[in-house]
């Protein structure tokens, strides 16, 4: 017979609790390397799989390639720990599968991006009692949802068992930190999401020597692998870094300047209309408006221009979508995301579109402390910090060319729609078209 002797870390313990309690169904584990991430989500989906017989649990990765190779891997290592060998499971790796003896199974998902199945419906099917999700950083909070959904449909009423969902996760500024990271420090996470937090520290079966690796790597790796801080990414897509971002608020040697508007349109419902007032590239007010039609929106625009004296050659407004009718009543700038980058006479213009390329001089300035952000509305700084820290190459162009994430990605990340990035960002078409002798303004 299996011998379990789970012998979890305090942090594990924890975590146990709330995967057998009666309220949580939604935990999130982890935030750091080494602190028995793997193991407590094997060690669970072992132990439910033996104690509650033909229960359904889905593993799952972004990629199943990467889950066969690392995670699964463990899975079988507290296998052999417990004296399970193949006399109680078999494993169907044609159809992804693992079935014990006593009809338990669990299933092997891999939670990427498919284009000819945007919405996930390969998982409509499934059934299943709870799930574990690693690495649910990497994975889109899309496809999570969707498989959370499938759960507590497979024998949770006859065992009594409430629909659990176990996603662990290294720090990132993406869905895991809005929905973790940042409710739990703010004593804002609902009744039934728990957030554990374990470092290496935490796990007393890490070595010294794994610790004193961890060291030696580079800052951001120290930050978000020893010591769990979420408020580094060290994604090597990502365009601007995180001390230059924080230092937006503290350039004031910026200089004054020209003074321009511009101003990110709502689309949506939860979408924020955001007017940026400029003096150069200090950033001197913000207005933001959370419901307003176009004919107030277009009002608003123009009284903040009569009030800072912004010529309407120098108000930019994005015309994508309802944004078009804004240009028209003020005559204004119009900014069109996919329309061809501006040609320059450097010959940088190789990007996928304007929006792309705006965004990579704005990382460039960002990051060379060329921009001085007046405004210390917490909330707008803590939005607008999370919009450029997932402002990322995209990587899916093959051709050679720049270009961005698409705003569905980032809205799939941070779940808003990024209003003020993309209001900074429109600023960089002025400094684009400038002493160009090719093409000038547009």
């Amino acid at each position: 017979m299996p011998n379990i002797k789970f012998t979890p870390s305090l942090k594990q313990h924890i975590a146990w609790q709330y995967l057998t309690d009666n309220e949580t169904t939604e935990i999130g584990y982890g935030g750091a390397a080494g602190g028995g991430k793997s193991y407590l989500m094997c060690y669970w989906l072992t132990i439910m799989c033996l104690q509650y017989p033909k229960t359904r649990y889905g593993f799952a990765r972004k990629e199943l390639k990467t889950l066969k190779r690392t995670t699964l891997m463990t899975l079988f290592k507290v296998f052999e720990e417990c004296g399970i060998n193949d006399n109680y499971f078999k494993y169907n790796q044609q159809q992804d599968v693992i079935t014990f003896n006593n009809g338990s199974q669990i299933f092997l998902v891999e939670l990427t991006f498919q284009p000819r199945d945007p919405h996930y419906t390969r998982f409509g099917g499934m059934e299943l009692t709870g799930a574990a999700v690693d690495e649910s950083n990497e994975c889109s909070h899309e496809s999570i949802e969707i498989l959370s959904s499938r759960v507590g449909r497979h024998m949770n009423a006859e065992y009594g068992l409430k629909p659990k969902v176990l996603e662990t996760f290294n720090p990132d500024k993406g869905h895991v930190y809005r929905r973790f990271h940042k409710p739990e420090k703010e004593n804002k996470l609902e009744k039934h999401i728990k957030f554990v937090r374990a470092v290496a520290s935490d796990n007393p079966t890490v070595t010294q020597d794994y610790i004193d690796q961890l060291k030696k790597r580079d800052k951001v790796t120290v930050e978000r692998l020893l010591y769990g801080n979420f408020e580094y990414d060290d994604d090597p897509s990502a365009l601007m870094d995180y001390d230059s971002i924080c230092d937006m608020w503290h350039n004031e040697d910026v200089p004054e300047g020209e003074t321009y508007i511009t101003c990110d349109i709502a689309r949506f419902g939860k979408d924020k209309t955001t007017i940026m007032i400029w003096s150069g590239f200090r950033v001197k007010h913000i207005e933001v408006i959370n419901k307003g039609d176009l004919v107030f929106t277009a009002q608003a625009i123009a009284h903040q221009a009569q009030r800072w004296a912004v010529p309407m050659n120098c108000v930019i407004v994005d015309e994508d979508g309802v944004g078009g009718g804004v240009v028209d009543m003020l005559s204004c700038r119009g900014f069109v995301s996919n329309k061809s980058p501006i040609k320059r006479g450097n010959g940088d213009h190789n990007y996928n579109n304007l929006k792309s390329q705006c965004y990579f001089m704005l990382a460039k300035y960002v990051n060379e402390r060329r921009i001085y952000f007046m405004p210390q509305d917490t909330v707008i700084k803590d939005e607008l910090m999370q919009e450029l820290e997932v402002v990322k190459k995209d990587n899916l162009y093959k051709d050679g060319k720049n270009a961005v994430l698409k705003k569905e990605v980032i809205k799939d990340m941070i779940g808003r729609s990024p209003d003020y990035s993309d209001a900074l960002m429109q600023r960089m078409w002025f400094e684009l078209g400038r002493n160009e002798t090719t093409i000038g303004f547009i």
